[in-house]
């Protein structure tokens, strides 16, 4: 296990992302889980913290990267959107490095975490102002990373499922062009974390994990 953070200055403002990077007897397959994309969703983060944790590297085939808080502004100010440019993060990759403070945080999240994967978990939750009945997402993409992005997805456990054609700007998307399997979940909300939540979103992260044979479940 090794404990990492990138860190850049970006347009005046220092961009901290702290992520945990678990290797076990192999480097492949390797596999992103994150939260926190949006600031004002918890129960991602929360599980996400207390999985860098509790998984045994000796235990794992392959590599586990675990970046719990992925826009450090909004999550500080516990709103959706970066509060500097008001910009929603999942609608702004791939992102641009000379561009506003979220499109080049969303191009340092893809270049220096999710390149080079063979797949993503992104945890999301609703707002503060909603609650979801937990589902999960996957991409309606024609291609080697859309069909694993499916059976992943149905992988998980869920009751509900959503076939999504992402709108334009979503990190899954940018993945997908990368060749890397995406699967976005939605669980929780109201700025809560839950015992139910917590539960069901560490089975979520192992079956994840099980489907790409990194644990088994």
């Amino acid at each position: 296990m090794s404990r990492h953070s990138i860190q850049r200055l970006t347009l005046g403002f220092d961009v901290k992302i702290p992520f945990t990077i678990l290797r076990g007897a192999s480097e492949k397959p390797s596999v992103v889980i994150l939260a926190g994309v949006h600031g004002d969703e918890y129960e991602g983060v929360a599980a996400l913290h207390r999985m860098a944790e509790e998984l045994d590297p000796a235990r794992l085939n392959g590599t586990v990267t675990i970046a719990p808080v992925v826009n450090p502004q909004a999550f500080a100010a516990g709103l959706r959107r970066n509060p500097v440019d008001s910009a929603d993060l999942n609608r702004t990759f791939p992102g641009d490095p000379h561009g506003s403070v979220s499109s080049r945080l969303a191009r340092l999240i893809l270049d220096e975490l999710i390149d080079g994967n063979d797949a993503m978990l992104s945890l999301h939750g609703w707002s503060k102002e909603a609650l979801v009945m937990p589902y999960g997402e996957y991409p309606l993409h024609d291609s080697e990373a859309g069909r694993l992005s499916k059976a992943c997805a149905y992988h998980l456990g869920f009751q509900f499922l959503h076939p999504y054609e992402w709108p334009e700007g979503v990190l899954g998307n940018s993945a997908l062009e990368k060749g890397i399997a995406a699967v976005e979940t939605e669980i929780g909300g109201q700025g809560t974390i839950t015992p139910e939540g917590q539960a069901l979103s560490r089975q979520i992260i192992l079956r994840f994990l099980d489907f790409w044979k990194i644990l088994p479940w």
